[in-house]
């Protein structure tokens, strides 16, 4: 029976987990990327959503006012259909406005996946430097320079995480203001850029 080399265990199970962290690393960063540009996209078309809307409520003004002055059939049934065509751009951004709102889910829900990763990291590094503290190892200076890393990685990953929500709220205020301005008084457009991604840069 073949002896069993414990160090060569050890060593390749310590190869096996950092590979599994960089391809864990890399999922995210793809991830984050795919929804970064299906954001960009969905609020573009958002834009052009609320171009439409905007327009048309102005069109429905203007031939609201006519037809109160001319008292024309016609007239009347021009802006009846205006009118529907506002409800429809009006549809269409509320179907607009639920899609994005699932990918901002997925954003979201992204960003903690990647807290809970790093701080399982942050957790094992810990007893790491833990264990070497106790044993006066010289590996100790290294370890803590790892775990102020990780902390560092943390405090970035939950700036992340909370640029990310804000873009969702700042996207369902403008959206439930235009929807809901009848008169035509505001012109607002969705950021198309990602501020979880620029956190930081934004904070240095």
């Amino acid at each position: 029976m073949k002896k069993i080399n414990v160090k060569t265990i050890v060593i390749t199970c310590m190869v096996v987990l950092i590979a599994s962290t960089g391809a864990f690393a890399h999922d995210h960063s793809e991830r984050q990327k795919q929804l970064s540009a299906d954001l960009k996209a969905q609020k573009e078309t958002i834009n052009r959503n609320l171009d439409n809307l905007n327009q048309q409520q102005e069109k429905v003004k203007a031939m609201g006012k006519q037809c109160r002055e001319t008292h024309s059939a016609a007239e009347h049934k021009n802006y009846k259909q205006a009118n529907a065509d506002l409800k429809r751009y009006k549809s269409d951004l509320k179907e607009s406005h639920a899609k994005l709102m699932k990918t901002h889910k997925a954003h979201i829900n992204d960003h903690k996946h990647m807290i809970r990763d790093e701080r399982k990291t942050l957790e094992r590094t810990q007893r790491n430097l833990d264990r070497y503290k106790a044993k006066g190892a010289v590996a100790t200076l290294t370890e803590a320079e790892k775990v102020m890393n990780s902390r560092a990685e943390m405090r970035d990953l939950f700036s992340r995480l909370e640029r990310a929500r804000l873009d969702r709220d700042k996207d369902t205020w403008v959206i439930n203001k235009e929807y809901n301005d009848n008169k035509a008084k505001l012109s607002l457009s969705l950021s198309t850029t990602d501020r979880s991604a620029n956190a930081q840069s934004m904070a240095k």
